[in-house]
This record gives structure tokens, C-alpha cells and sequence, in this order.
């Protein structure tokens, strides 16, 4: 499995990084395929953490216009993980100091 197959990225929105901070959970974009036992495996083995939880949500396609063109947002997918007590994942690090 490859780890740019199915994580994307984080999610950098300012509840999300609250929610890093408040709770320990981490919002990641993964790919439309992707499943929890997958999200589980990647983040374990890349980050050498414990994952405890994991929640998913698909989020819906939206449409809209700028000007005159007709827009439209694809459908994207978000894991939501809980890490275990005491554990930080490094990527996120430098978005909670800025």
C-alpha cells in the first residue's frame, strides 16, 4: 500500500486544528477508497503511533457560480483519528505553532 494512494493530506481548517489540540484527533483527506482497517495501517506504520479510533465522512460534491461559470466542488473524503494518550503525529506540529 502506498501512503500518497490513499492520504492526501491534512485538513487545515481551524476546527480541525482546535480539535488537534483540544482532543488529540487528526483530520486527514484520504482518497474515496479508502477504509479504516487501510487509514489504520498507513498511520500506524508511517507515524509509529497507536491509533484508538477512527471516524470517516464523505463529504458531499457542491455547486455554485463564480460570475457566470457554473462550479462545482468534487466529493472528497475525511478520516477523523484518535491517537492514543501521550502520542502527536509530527506533521501537524507546525500548524499548531503558527
Amino acid at each position: 500500500m502506498s501512503f500518497s494512494q490513499y492520504i492526501y493530506g491534512p485538513v487545515t481548517t481551524e476546527k480541525a486544528i482546535n480539535e488537534v489540540e483540544q482532543f488529540g484527533r487528526y483530520s486527514l483527506l484520504v482518497s474515496k477508497k479508502a477504509t479504516k482497517p487501510i487509514i489504520k495501517e498507513l498511520v500506524e506504520s508511517i507515524w509509529n503511533v497507536k491509533v484508538t479510533h477512527i471516524s470517516m465522512s464523505v463529504i458531499p460534491e457542491k455547486r455554485g457560480t463564480r460570475g457566470m461559470r457554473d462550479t462545482k466542488r468534487s466529493r472528497a473524503k475525511r478520516a477523523i483519528i484518535t491517537l492514543g494518550a501521550g502520542e502527536t503525529i509530527n506533521l501537524f506540529n507546525s500548524l499548531l505553532q503558527s
